[in-house]
């Protein structure tokens, strides 16, 4: 069997830093057929009009998006 051949270590070990990391903050990160997904645990990523991206709790996404309806009528 021929050896795998790893031409990429500098950036594998980025993305295992970053995948620590995250892990550590609290996020679930999904690595599936070359992509890696991450979102955090019981929120969501959002694009706020005025803040820019922000995370939101579960808890919170309705409140969330009145602002944003409110904001949007401005």
């Amino acid at each position: 069997m021929k050896n795998l051949e790893r031409k990429f270590l500098e950036l594998e070990n980025t993305l295992f830093k970053a995948y620590d990391m995250l892990s550590e903050a609290g996020f679930e990160i999904l690595i599936e057929d070359g992509q890696m997904t991450v979102w955090p645990k019981r929120a969501t990523i959002e694009n706020d009009m005025e803040e820019g991206f922000v995370i939101i709790s579960e808890d919170d996404i309705e409140e969330f998006k009145e602002r944003q309806e409110e904001l949007y009528e401005l």
